[in-house]
């Protein structure tokens, strides 16, 4: 089986959910057997490349002269749709998968039947989320546009998967379609294994307790909540580190960078707080590895791989009830479920966290036996497998 995916960005390149559930399936199937075949953006000029196996092709954008105001994204779908042709023809491909994020898969999924591949879509956020964190964008010609241009796409695939039944039910709203339509296929990720996650050392008694928040800094994403409950859990908890890897951004109250507004709300837990900004795998893995807690309390995640890739190193995870982090989340089993906002409910749950070693065990090990029977990229990669003989037999 050869599958074209068609996405934003492709590691090492682009850094975000999709990127790396990409990447993660990509090198799933190959180690499975079989071909994958790459189209993304390029940080530079079109170029090739075999990464683990995975063929990459990464373009340049292409853009319509003078409409992308009017028409974003247009110009290049039809690329896209021209290149899977082009490749298809070089060497046959058995379907292609495309994200519903700007409808990239527009110009190809219009097409009759009879005169393309099979088309599955994936649903990720929606670009009316943009909108709906951004106002402004919503004054901008082109966002209707592509709110239509996505939605379009999306109705045209032959199959729609979706990580959660949570997320999919938010998704038919959005689109319009019947949730029936839609294959529920969660997502996986690339596990530690059991000797690498053993050899992590024992924590020192006598240093901080460290709490790790992994993700863009944006209010959708938890940062307000998760900062605003600091001082709380440090004045039950005074040895206590929280460390937060992500891009930071001018959205925080005031339009300030998250890092400067806690250091003007909060200047006397400054020290108990680090800003990393964007951290390369490498540190993001010895950050997991050391953490004792993991926290992203998301107002809305459609997955929430982050929780996944935490509990692959046996950590107690702490999530919100929304979108799909109740199916990836075992309340009281694997970590906590709290209400998005609940600012005192999150530091006294980080402060009940820090007093129980023994609880942040039994946890973190349930955690990590819940990633490996459910969530290896395997098994993810076996799951599309099946899908795509369903749907080519």
């Amino acid at each position: 089986m050869r599958l074209a995916i068609v996405c934003g960005a492709y590691p090492p390149e682009g850094g975000g959910g999709i990127e790396t559930y990409t990447r993660d399936l990509a090198e799933a199937l190959v180690a499975a057997g079989h071909e994958v075949v790459v189209l993304s953006r390029s940080n530079g000029e079109d170029r090739y490349e075999e990464l683990a196996g995975v063929e990459v092709h990464r373009y340049r954008m292409r853009e319509l002269p003078k409409g992308e105001r009017f028409l974003p994204g247009l110009w290049w779908s039809r690329f896209l749709a021209g290149e899977i042709d082009r490749l298809h023809r070089e060497k046959p491909i058995t379907a292609v998968e495309f994200a519903n994020w700007e409808g990239t898969g527009f110009w190809y999924a219009r097409r009759p039947a009879s005169r393309r591949l099979p088309v599955v879509t994936r649903l990720h956020t929606p670009f009316l989320e943009t909108l709906e964190l951004k106002p402004q964008l919503r004054r901008q010609p082109g966002s209707r546009f592509t709110c239509w241009l996505e939605r379009k796409a999306v109705l045209a695939a032959d199959r729609l998967i979706c990580s959660t039944r949570g997320h999919t039910k938010m998704m038919a709203g959005v689109y319009g379609f019947d949730p029936e339509r839609v294959r529920i296929l969660p997502l996986g990720t690339s596990l530690p294994t059991e000797a690498e996650v053993a050899a992590i050392p024992p924590r020192d008694p006598a240093a901080p307790v460290r709490v790790l928040y992994v993700s863009r800094l944006e209010v959708r994403k938890g940062a307000l909540t998760f900062l605003d409950a600091v001082p709380g859990a440090v004045s039950e908890i005074p040895n206590l580190e929280f460390l937060v890897a992500g891009k930071d951004r001018p959205e925080g109250p005031g339009g300030q960078l998250f890092a400067d507004y806690f250091r003007t709300a909060y200047g006397p837990f400054a020290d108990h707080v680090k800003f990393l900004g964007f951290v390369p795998d490498d540190e993001l893995r010895r950050l997991y590895q050391q953490c004792d807690i993991f926290a992203v309390p998301s107002n809305y995640e459609s997955f929430g791989l982050v929780f996944l890739e935490a509990m692959a190193w046996g950590k107690p995870v702490i999530g919100c009830r929304a979108g799909g982090m109740p199916e990836v989340i075992a309340d009281g089993e694997t970590g906590f479920l709290l209400e998005p906002g609940d600012v005192p409910g999150l530091g006294a749950t980080i402060a009940r966290l820090c007093r129980d070693e023994p609880l942040r065990q039994r946890l973190g090990q349930a955690a990590r036996q819940r990633a490996v029977t459910l969530f290896d990229r395997s098994r993810m990669a076996a799951n599309m497998v099946a899908l795509l003989t369903e749907m080519v037999r």
